[in-house]
């Protein structure tokens, strides 16, 4: 029996029906984890190139038995098949998918960094992740994220449905 470990991925999209791509993403994750769960989405500015449309954002709880660099393959297929284009760093995009951690795997290499280098300097990501597993700590110094909970409040990150908890998805 393999064991399946617990993946998150960062979900986001600026571009064409934000909600619906993102829900599209969602039921492909489906289909290599049932288990999966999602957080409320967040409403939140552009970093970076700051003249686009504000981003829809949201993490999945994925199961995983595979290595990390195949849910990464997985990962952008799906972004592929959702019509993302690489056009320009930071810049619009119909659908971003990051692998923000994988178990407690870590790894630096060219193609792939666990945990994300950027979970904590994020509120896009660092929110959502927390409404998801508020205890969930760093595989890398063992710190719980919920540390940086201050960062919540900054960025322009705004719950865009409060009062729906992260839950399983019905799709």
């Amino acid at each position: 029996m393999t064991t399946r470990r617990r993946a998150y991925v960062g979900l986001g999209s600026n571009l064409g029906d934000r909600e619906a791509t993102l829900g599209e993403a969602v039921m492909h994750l489906r289909r290599v984890s049932p288990t999966t769960r999602l957080s409320p989405m967040y409403e939140t500015r552009p970093l970076g190139m700051t003249r686009q449309p504000d981003f829809l954002n949201a993490v999945a709880e994925i199961r995983w038995s595979g290595a990390a660099s195949g849910l990464l393959a997985v990962l952008q297929t799906i972004e592929s098949r959702l019509g993302r284009r690489r056009a320009a760093h930071w810049g619009p995009r119909t659908v971003d998918l990051d692998l923000l951690l994988c178990g407690d795997h870590v790894c630096r290499d060219r193609s792939l960094s666990l945990p994300h280098p950027c979970i904590a300097r994020r509120p896009f990501v660092l929110s959502p992740l927390l409404d998801l597993n508020p205890d969930i700590c760093s595989p890398v110094t063992g710190v719980r994220f919920a540390g940086y909970r201050f960062l919540r409040a900054a960025g322009g990150v705004r719950r865009r449905r409060p009062g729906i908890p992260g839950r399983r998805l019905e799709v």
